[in-house]
Formats: structure tokens, sequence, C-alpha cells
């Protein structure tokens, strides 16, 4: 399992604080624009082992930026729909400059298109296409894109399957996220994403206070109270809890033998997928079970790990904070350290189950050949 997450940019500094037809025009953030972007920045952090890629316009780049990403990509496939002749143009002098092309347009959004600009339907496949391209170049670890509203609408579209003229209704507001769980090819949506933080006295007023629209406050990594509780909200058995707790203790463990070796990883999203990997462990096929129900969270890059626990995909088999929860489990049986032999082979075992239980062993000990070479 995989997460996408998909990102609009930051609130662009409009001229005159009017609202304009925008597409290719470069506008830098507003300064709400840059304070929304620093807000995404728990966010980010809360996503381990991330490929990151922005959309080349400027206020896409720069919500990037401000949300504190140093190395990323920028890609021409997630630029916003092309507008044309409109762009940059008030929605007033647009209905009063194209009158007929206006209508046309609003009569069919997939498939009309602003004079010299893109169509939806040409917007669905070219940012398609980019997003399949980079999938195929990172076949692991999770896309994090910075992009544009309708940009955002086709890709829901096409990671969904579902209607695209069904997408106009969406409203994805500023620095509002969405994650994606991808398990074999099925995609799996999450709720939108809006961190809050308090609105500094210069953007309060005519807006009431308020910096963001309607969104689901979640997204960071959850607290190892935080995980407690939702642990608590599922119903997860009290032996359980205590087995997480000590697989979490175990992942961290090696987190800091890894950080000797010059290795660090983000211990945070560890602990949390660690403490959550069986948290619907009474549930048949558990770990998709409880990747499920906390990707319906906001939880994606969390959910990616807790479905892998059991048995990592072939192109997983490297260092990341998924192998370690994985590794982590394999040592931990109840509350109790144990070796690989011991968590594969209990006594007692048919030759029938030891030959499927053989394969699983072999795979942990690769994994753990990983962790112990110099």
């Amino acid at each position: 399992m995989r997460a996408i997450y998909l990102l609009r940019h930051g609130e662009p500094a409009f001229k005159d604080n009017r609202k304009y037809c925008l597409g290719r025009m470069d506008l830098p953030l507003s300064e709400k624009g840059i304070f929304q972007a620093k807000s995404l920045q728990d966010l980010i952090c809360g996503i381990p082992d991330r490929h990151v890629i922005t959309s080349p316009q400027i206020r896409a780049a720069d919500t990037c930026r401000y949300a504190g990403i140093e190395d990323f990509e920028i890609r021409e496939g997630f630029a916003e729909i092309g507008t044309g002749e409109w762009d940059g143009l008030a929605f007033e002098e647009i209905k009063k400059q194209y009158p007929e092309e206006y209508e046309a347009r609003g009569a069919d959004l997939l498939n009309a298109a602003p004079p010299g600009g893109e169509s939806f339907a040409e917007c669905y496949e070219r940012s398609a296409a980019a997003l399949a391209e980079v999938l195929e170049q990172y076949p692991t670890g999770n896309l994090v894109i910075f992009t544009h509203d309708g940009v955002m609408k086709m890709l829901n579209a096409f990671l969904t399957g579902a209607d695209r003229e069904g997408r106009f209704s969406r409203k994805y507001d500023y620095c509002t996220a969405v994650g994606y769980l991808m398990d074999n090819g099925t995609v799996y949506e999450g709720p939108p994403i809006t961190p809050r933080r308090a609105v500094p006295e210069i953007m309060s007023g005519a807006e009431g206070g308020e910096l963001y629209g309607p969104g689901t406050v979640t997204g960071v990594l959850p607290d190892e109270d935080e995980c407690e509780q939702l642990l608590q909200e599922y119903g997860t058995p009290p032996h359980v809890r205590e087995h997480c707790r000590a697989v979490a203790a175990k992942a961290l463990e090696i987190c800091r033998k890894l950080k000797c070796r010059g290795i660090v990883l983000n211990e945070a999203a560890v602990q949390a997928a660690a403490l959550l990997h069986d948290l619907a462990r009474t549930k048949k096929d558990h770990a998709k079970e409880g990747a499920l129900w906390l990707n319906a969270r906001g939880y994606a890059a969390l959910a990616a790990i807790v479905g892998d626990h059991m048995s990592l995909p072939e192109e997983e088999e490297r260092i990341s904070e998924k192998s370690v929860v994985f590794l982590a489990d394999k040592y931990v049986k109840g509350t109790a350290d144990v070796s690989l032999y011991q968590r594969y082979f209990p006594e007692g075992l048919s030759e029938d189950q030891r030959g499927f239980h053989k394969r699983k062993y072999d795979q942990a000990v690769r994994i753990a050949g990983l962790f112990e070479s110099d």
C-alpha cells in the first residue's frame, strides 16, 4: 500500500482583492496564503518516505517551500488548467467580452475550452498521464503533489474512477489536502484535510477570523495519547493494545540503532503506525481493515504502513518506516521479545503449517539482514 496526497496551493495575491479567472498566470501567494502554506508544515512532516512534486506555477511551488519542503520536483503535467484569453480577467469582464464562449463553456464544462485555453477533458488527460508517469517512476513510497483546484478535481476522477462531470461540484479550499490509499490498483479516498491554526489579528475582521473553509482536522500524525484514543474508539481489546505498545517500543529501538548508522527515519510515524498496526486484530484481514479505517479518518500514510505490516510487497524490501514496523512486529509475540525462528516456528506446527510459515520467515530474515548490515 502507498499514499498519494493532493494539495491545493495557498491563496494567491489577487490585485484589488478581487477574484479572477486564474490559469497559467503566475501570482505569488498573498500574506494570508503564506500563513496557510506554513500551516501545512506539520502535515507534511507527518508523511514519511515521500516524494514531493509541484506544479510549475509560483503559487504552488511557493506553497511547497513555505510548507517546509526543500527537496521537490516540478512537473508541467500538474499545472493548472489553461484558461487562454480569459487568464487574469475578472469573471464579470469575461461575461461582457466573451458572452457566447462563456455560455458555451457553462453548458459543457468538460469539453468546452476558453479561447486559446484548455478543456477539463484535456486537463484530465494531461494530469492523469503525469500522475501515471510519476507512479511508474516511483513504484514505492508516498507521493505529495502540490497542484490546483481544477487538477485535483480531474485527478480525483482518475484515481477513483468517478464520473468527471460529477467532480465539478467539489470545491477544494486553499491549502486543502486529500489523501488517497492505493492497494494493488484499488484506490480509497480519504476525507479533506485542512490544518487549522489561530488566525493572526491582521487576518481577522471581515471574515470573522476564519482562515480556512470547512475541512477535517486530521492528517497530522497522532501522538501516543491520540493513538490510544483511536484504539479505544475502534474497540481494540486490551491485550492487543499491550502488544501494540510492545511493538512500538521495539520499533523505536530499531530506529535508534539505525540512527547510530546515520540512517534517520520518521520516528513519530514509526511509533504511531506501530501503536496502531493491530488496531483491527479481531477482524478478518485485519491489516487491510485497519488501514481502511485509518484512511477514512485522514491518516493515509499511516494506513499504508499498517496495511503492509503482515507481509511486505517485494519492492518494499528496503529500509523504511514501513519495514521497521514490519520487523518490530515479528520480534514481539504478545508482549515478549522472541527470535524470528520462535515467532514463525512455535512448537506443535504441522508440516503444512511449517511450509506456509517458512515463506514468511524467509522474508523476515531478508528484512532483518538489511538492518544488521554495516
